[in-house]
C-alpha cells in the first residue's frame, strides 16, 4: 500500500513538468482537485495500518520513481501531440519501439555492473492456448489500451486535469478486482 500511495503521486510532478514545459499554471481548483485526491490515496488504502511508515525501502523508493514516469507519460505524450501532430497509436508505437530496447541494455547494463536488479532469462515455455491468450489480455489490458489512452486523452486535456483523472485507478482496480475475485 506504502509503494502504491507513493506511485499514486504522479500529479505533483506533472504539475511541476508542465509549468515547466508549457508555462501552464493550475487553476486553484486543480490545485484543491491534486491535494485531495492525492490525500485520498492513503486513506483508500489505509495506509495507518502499516508499521513504520516512515522507513522507505528499494521498493517504495521505485514506486516513487515511477509516479515521475507515469508523470513523462502525460507531459511528454501531451508536448509530443502538440508539436508533431502524431497520432496517439502512432506515438505509442514509438514509444514502444524505444523504450523496449533501451530496457533490455539497461538490465544488460545492471547485470554486468553487479545489480542484479532483474535476471534476463529468456526460456520456451510450453504453454496452453489459454494462456497465451491470458498473456496477450495482460499486456493490452496492462501496457497497450492504457498508454494509448493517455496519449489520446493528453492531446484532448490539460496536464494537470488527465493526471487527476488517472487517480481513479486505484478505484477502478478494487472494483475490478471485487467483482473478477
Amino acid at each position: 500500500a506504502k509503494a502504491i500511495a507513493l506511485n499514486f503521486s504522479y500529479p505533483i510532478p506533472v504539475v511541476l513538468l508542465s509549468y515547466f514545459l508549457f508555462k501552464e499554471k493550475p487553476s486553484r481548483k486543480n490545485l484543491l482537485a491534486i491535494i485531495i485526491s492525492t490525500a485520498s490515496i492513503p486513506v483508500l488504502l489505509e495506509i495507518w495500518k502499516i508499521k513504520n511508515v516512515t522507513q522507505i525501502g528499494l521498493g517504495e523508493f521505485l514506486a516513487w520513481i515511477n509516479s515521475f514516469a507515469y508523470a513523462g507519460i502525460i507531459v511528454w505524450g501531451t508536448k509530443i501531440r502538440r508539436d508533431t501532430k502524431l497520432h496517439p497509436y502512432i506515438t505509442l508505437f514509438y514509444t514502444l519501439a524505444f523504450s523496449i530496447p533501451i530496457l533490455l541494455l539497461t538490465i544488460y547494463l545492471l547485470n554486468r555492473n553487479g545489480i542484479y536488479f532483474y535476471v534476463l532469462n529468456i526460456k520456451t515455455v510450453q504453454l496452453s492456448l489459454i494462456h497465451w491468450l491470458y498473456l496477450l489480455l495482460l499486456a493490452l489490458s496492462s501496457s497497450v489500451i492504457p498508454i494509448a489512452l493517455i496519449y489520446f486523452a493528453a492531446s484532448k486535456l490539460k496536464t494537470q486535469v488527465s493526471s487527476i483523472l488517472l487517480l481513479t485507478e486505484a478505484v477502478w482496480v478494487y472494483i475490478f478486482g471485487y467483482l473478477l475475485f
